[in-house]
């Protein structure tokens, strides 16, 4: 580009100074001061204390006198993580040297962080991938280290250190990349492997970072890295205790030159303490203050011996103080996190599933709609384009030859146009007479044999049609409903798993702050149920054969939870590194006997009535009689197939009357005549008493209360028959002693020649003494067939069941 300029009249072009393509030096200047400026509010602020305090105290770490990789590589990881609050790290990681008294580092820091902005704006557009970062740290550090060199003689020891400072730089840089978004208050994921061994990395050079600072003779460094070493021994066992205690110990021994003393002690103590981290606290700080022991005795002697046992007694002292909870809600924070991705995939594949299956829901219906459009439009007449030619037809072939050919076709021509057009419309019915042809003709017309035969075969071929017509429209109206079924069958289980649990958080949390708070860490806690039916999960490390699950887990939930709850446990390995799992559920207050006595109708081998008694999960039980219509193996294979579907349903989670209406819509699937079943079900919840009835085409059920009988009545259908079916639930709170009584229609019906049939029942059940089910049963049946003559003139079957309270051994794993 040119500037143009003129000169006594004479324009000349100056060439503009070269630009360097990529880098604005400009924009670079303004973006950095901005980026300070920017910077210099978040300096203090609550989200980035932690990131801010860490950085101050890498800046402070020197090893072995000379070398200080920690705060740069700190600093370029922040940059490449958090580049806004990058310029904010660099003044506390500048601000950690300078308070130590390293200036020619803190000139290298600082070198290296202005180089830095102008090497990224410049390459970040061109390699933008997180390979670069090593380079750009080594040409950073190349740069800094030639600035660096002013303030010292140069030396071939200096150059090794400097090379050993950038190789060092790189790879600390890399790790803390992975690292520090782990810093953050926002960070929801699952820490990973990875992460968690540059977090002890990372803190563990920050403690080195608080150098000889010293009360009463104690150093805060070791104390601070007495106190790291227990926490994380507590939460990861022997390999995390002694993998931090050589972190701390290699950091820590590189700035006073002891490395090997160092690491010997923290690492002993770190794996004593990790051995005794499933006792609790006091056992970790017990462990780690005798491997203190072990080790400090073994290279320190005197006075050192006390000020190290003394250090280590302090260290601990902090480490007991600190409530539990603290280190549960630090453990949680993590482990939550990693069902929560899953939890809310699964959430959301469920959203999109329902989703798909409501619009294919939607298809079918539409399908049927239009099927049943279809079928409004009726072919069965002759088309009215034919009619004309129909009439002239008949007109010729009959009355051609008449003499009163001219009266009925000139002088009556709509008359007799009108009669013969009725006529045409009887004859479509095969069933036309002689008496049954319009009134016209049969007053005037002479030949009425003949009219009606030619009227029947020229509307021959239209019958015809019209025959299959109906049976197409007929096929057609079975398959609509069956898409309709189809439909509500599929929309029903949309519907179903879109329903999501719903987990009492606050109780959860309390449930395990209560749990910390008695040394039993419980982990991933979750509440579901609903009162008198509580479930609560979670998970726990494993302990040393105490049963901690019964006698400590067990009556602390149920007194939290204000209820007695059972536990089930699945028992960890500690060298499996697997935790326990344990589920409490609320006890049962009630248990169900059942009693059943049934008989064939006349000579059948197999009774058309199927009955079953279904638990439905913990605390409902499900009682269900159906009588398949007629008897045999075919009314027994449709009551059997109701009675199945409605099972599975049931334990799958569907409502009662949901599972009845698509059994119902499944019924009507099979051709039209095939298949119907009654149903009559009871379901009883064990916790609360509360008794769901519902019946469908049943015969009355019946409830006994001492000498009481209440009779429970519907009007509804058989399933299989209508496309809706009216189903109505009856609800009873029963108490223990109450007494259920099922019934089929051939023992409701045996005492029809009394013309007692309604009450004969509620009658034998009032009378009778006993309150044992299977006897009631037998006694019930026995009457029946007494009333027919001792002969099943139907399938007869009596269920019985009877609510009682049940006492459950609770102190049983």
């Amino acid at each position: 580009m040119a500037i143009e300029t003129t000169v006594k009249g004479t324009v000349i072009s100056l060439p503009q100074a070269a630009e360097v393509p990529g880098i604005n030096h400009v924009s670079v200047w303004t973006s950095l001061a901005a980026g300070i400026r920017g910077s210099l509010a978040a300096l203090f602020h609550w989200d980035y204390v932690l990131m801010n305090l860490l950085g101050f105290l890498l800046g402070r770490v020197l090893i072995m006198n000379e070398l200080a990789p920690f705060g740069l590589a700190y600093f370029l990881a922040m940059a490449r993580t958090y580049r806004p609050h990058s310029p904010a790290i660099g003044l506390w990681v500048l601000a950690g040297a300078l308070t130590a008294g390293y200036y020619i580092e803190a000139t290298l820091y600082c070198a290296c962080m202005i180089l830095y902005f102008f090497l990224t704006d410049a390459y970040n557009r061109l390699y933008p991938r997180l390979r670069i970062m090593p380079l750009l740290l080594f040409f950073s550090s190349v740069a800094g280290v030639l600035i660096a060199f002013f303030w010292s003689e140069l030396l071939p020891h200096h150059l090794l250190l400097f090379l050993f400072n950038i190789l060092a730089g790189s790879v600390l840089t890399m790790i803390f990349i992975y690292t520090v978004p782990v810093l953050s208050p926002h960070y929801r994921r699952q820490v990973t492997q990875e992460q968690l061994v540059g977090a002890i990395i990372l803190l563990s050079a920050a403690i080195a970072g608080i150098g000889s600072l010293e009360v009463y003779q104690y150093s805060i460094r070791n104390i601070a890295g007495s106190f790291f070493i227990m926490a994380l021994a507590l939460q990861g066992g022997v390999g995390t205790g002694t993998a931090i205690g050589a972190a701390v110990g290699m950091v820590i021994g590189l700035m006073d030159q002891t490395a090997a003393m160092a690491v010997a002690l923290y690492s002993i103590a770190g794996l004593l303490a990790g051995t005794f981290n499933v006792f609790g606290k006091i056992a970790v700080a017990l462990g780690y203050l005798g491997g203190c022991l072990i080790a400090i005795s073994g290279f320190y002697q005197g006075d050192r011996l006390l000020t190290g046992m003394g250090e280590a007694a302090v260290a601990s002292l902090f480490f007991l103080i600190l409530p539990s909870y603290w280190w549960t809600a630090l453990r949680g924070k993590a482990a939550a996190a990693n069902p929560a991705v899953p939890q809310l995939v699964s959430g959301q594949l469920l959203q999109q599933s329902g989703e798909k299956l409501r619009n294919i829901a939607g298809m079918f219906q539409e399908l049927a709609e239009s099927l049943v459009s279809d079928r409004k439009q009726a072919a069965t007449r002759v088309p009215e384009q034919e009619l004309g030619r129909i009439i002239a037809s008949i007109g010729d072939q009959v009355c051609k030859d008449c003499v009163q050919r001219d009266i009925c076709w000139e002088e009556n021509f709509y008359r007799t146009y009108q009669a013969i057009l009725d006529l045409v419309a009887e004859a479509q019915s095969a069933k036309i007479e002689e008496r049954r042809l319009p009134n016209y003709l049969q007053e005037v017309c002479r030949q009425k044999n003949q009219m009606l035969t030619t009227a029947l075969m020229v509307t021959e071929p239209y019958r015809i049609s019209s025959v299959w017509q109906k049976k197409m429209l007929e096929n057609k109206r079975i398959l609509a409903e069956q898409m309709k079924a189809t439909s509500d069958i599929i929309g029903q289980l949309a519907f179903a798993i879109q329903r999501t649990p719903q987990y009492d958080r606050a109780a959860a949390a309390v449930i395990a702050e209560q749990a910390a708070i008695h040394e039993c860490n419980l982990e991933n806690v979750r509440v579901s149920g609903r009162y008198g039916s509580l479930l609560v999960e979670g998970t726990k490390q494993p302990c040393s054969g105490n049963q901690e699950c019964r006698n400590v887990l067990q009556p602390l939930v149920s007194q939290v939870m204000g209820m007695n709850l059972a536990v089930e446990s699945e028992c960890g390995n500690k060298g499996l590194q697997r935790k326990c799992k344990l589920v409490m559920r609320t006890i049962c207050r009630f248990a169900v006997e059942v009693g059943m006595s049934s008989v064939a109708k006349g000579h059948e081998t197999e009774s058309g009535d199927t009955y079953s008694v279904t638990a439905i999960g913990q605390e409902k039980v499900a009682l269900i009689l159906s009588d398949g219509m007629g008897s045999g193996q075919r009314a027994a294979g449709e009551s059997r197939t109701a009675v199945q579907m409605v099972e599975r349903l049931l334990t799958a989670g569907f409502e009662v009357d949901t599972a009845v209406r698509t059994v119902n819509s499944m019924l009507l699937l099979r051709l039209s005549g095939e298949s119907y079943a009654t149903m009559d079900m009871a379901v009883v919840d064990l916790y609360s008493g509360e008794t769901e009835f519902l019946k469908v085409g049943c015969s009355a059920s019946f409830v006994k209360r001492v000498r009481e009988v209440f009779t429970i009545e519907a009007a509804a259908v058989p399933m299989g028959i209508l496309q809706h079916t009216e189903i109505e639930l009856v609800k009873y709170i029963l108490a223990p002693g109450d007494i259920m009584v099922m019934v089929s229609d051939g023992v409701a019906d045996a005492a029809r020649r009394k013309n007692d049939k309604k009450d004969w029942v509620a009658h034998f059940l009032r009378l009778t003494a006993s309150d044992n089910p299977q006897e009631i049963a037998d006694l019930l049946l026995r009457q029946a067939l007494e009333y027919n003559g001792k002969y099943a003139t139907d399938d007869m079957t009596v269920l019985v069941a009877k609510l009682v309270e049940c006492v459950p051994e609770t102190d049983s794993l």
